[in-house]
């Protein structure tokens, strides 16, 4: 029988496709064993194809809907300062209906001092003093997260706003400058987040503590004496980029005038062994914030006034610097876990949001006070305590920040991810009074009259000196 010319063409078709079915599966597999170009370019693209599915995802904004607004402060009249709260894109539209307040300012009253417009939508068209290195999803582009990270107030009104982004890896933004118009003074798009530290300088400017990362750098992880076969470093084998961390110093002109290497001091420090087993191994630190020892600190050897305190969550760890020559002093661990907002209450006393240590009668997250006297770890729970309302007894999983009152006998903490936070009385763990994050959410839904919680990062004491 004598095959026909057409069919001899669409034999010798499907065993040329077959042919290079075959060929680009063996060359595949030849890649991938040998690690051979391009391999790191094709295993790039599928990591972030699934970024696109898990981590790059659009941050919920709405914590909740509700049937009516309550007021936005519950028992006003205890708070003996004014306050400034955080918001974004579409929060308090009562007060910037255009796009919503960055920021609102509130007197000891609850009445508005200024509110501060939106404006952070601009932000491309922005001049930036710097750029950091970060990952954007295929077929996305960067977006700010419509709420605001962190929000400190200079001198002169101005305000210094953290923001980050959705659909990006890392999902960090920067830190910016904003007049009370809203309008750019400077911009620094570096990578910059969680909450900055704002102290006065020797001159008299006004100088910011940020914590900063870097993306996909080598990190140089110390080799120890006596290696054991069981005992090796967390891999960063996935799809989110290398980190490392750093503390900026940052002048009122947006120049970083000192920068710290806080990875690189614990590798150099007797420490360095609590980076075998961290979160993970990408982020090893997480470094979430950075306070500063006060003037009358006490009854711990070897620290100083001055000297920088550092929360590093992924250790479930907090460090002391010297500020002078950066190297790691000490490193403290006890029963919390994940925590955040690590701040020197005064003497040999810290306190923090403990995300997930608390125990069965406080919790499940807790307001934590630890007490280093002696070189003991000490700890006490400030809040929630057996008289805490059961609505209050409250969970903030990967979020959460205090601000201590400037006479510290009270702090606030603002419970991210369920959209209010608590006045509390430090001596005792009383409520003193409520935050409710709850705004005409229209701007967000496109619904007229929906009312809705909001999520609350940042609420802090607004004319307390740092």
């Amino acid at each position: 029988m004598r095959l026909s010319s057409r069919w001899l063409g669409r034999m010798a078709a499907g065993l040329f496709v077959l042919s290079v079915f075959l060929g680009g599966f063996f060359a595949a597999h030849a890649i991938e064993l040998t690690e051979w170009w391009p391999h790191d370019l094709v295993e790039e693209g599928i990591q972030s194809a699934r970024a696109i599915y898990k981590d790059i995802v659009p941050e919920r904004t709405l914590v909740r809907k509700v049937d009516t607004q309550a007021g936005r402060f519950e028992n006003p009249e205890t708070l003996e300062t004014g306050v400034l709260w955080a918001g974004g894109d579409g929060f308090f539209p009562d007060l910037c209906p255009q796009r919503g307040c960055v920021a609102v300012e509130f007197d000891k009253d609850g009445e508005v001092v200024h509110a501060y417009p939106y404006r952070l939508h601009e932000l491309d068209g922005w001049e930036r003093l710097a750029e950091g290195r970060r990952r954007t999803a295929p077929f996305r582009s960067p977006e700010i997260s419509r709420a605001m990270h962190a929000v400190r107030k200079y001198s002169n009104g101005d305000l210094a706003v953290v923001y980050k982004y959705a659909n990006t890896l890392p999902w960090y933004g920067g830190v910016a400058r904003v007049n009370p118009m809203g309008e750019p003074v400077w911009v620094r798009d570096d990578l910059s987040h969680h909450w900055p530290t704002m102290f006065t300088a020797p001159d008299g400017s006004e100088m910011l503590l940020v914590p900063h990362l870097r993306a996909d750098e080598e990190i140089r992880l110390p080799e120890f004496e006596y290696p054991s076969p069981g005992v090796h470093y967390n891999e960063c084998d996935s799809y989110w980029p290398l980190t490392t961390d750093y503390i900026q110093v940052i002048d009122e002109d947006g120049q970083v005038v000192r920068t710290i290497g806080v990875t690189d001091a614990l590798a150099r420090s007797p420490f360095a062994f609590g980076m075998v087993h961290t979160l993970t191994g990408c982020d090893l630190l997480h470094l979430n914030y950075i306070d500063v020892l006060r003037e009358d600190v006490s009854n711990m050897e070897g620290v100083s006034a001055g000297d920088y305190v550092v929360s590093l969550r992924n250790m479930s760890a907090f460090g002391i610097m010297d500020r002078e020559t950066g190297e790691m002093k000490r490193m403290v661990q006890g029963t919390f876990k994940l925590q955040h907002s690590v701040q020197h209450l005064g003497g040999s006393q810290f306190v923090m949001v403990d995300n997930l240590g608390a125990d069965a009668k406080a919790g499940p997250s807790r307001v934590l006070l630890v007490d280093l006297a002696g070189g003991a770890v000490r700890e006490r729970t400030v809040f929630p305590t057996a008289s805490t309302p059961s609505q209050y007894r409250f969970f903030t999983e990967i979020r959460g920040n205090l601000s201590v009152s400037q006479d510290r006998r009270r702090l606030i903490v603002a419970s991210t991810n369920e959209g209010y936070a608590l006045e509390i009385r430090i001596s005792d763990g009383t409520i003193l009074g409520v935050f409710r994050n709850q705004h005409e959410a229209s701007l967000l839904t496109g619904e007229q009259g929906t009312v809705g919680e909001f999520l609350l990062y940042d609420l802090t004491y607004v004319d307390q000196e740092p």
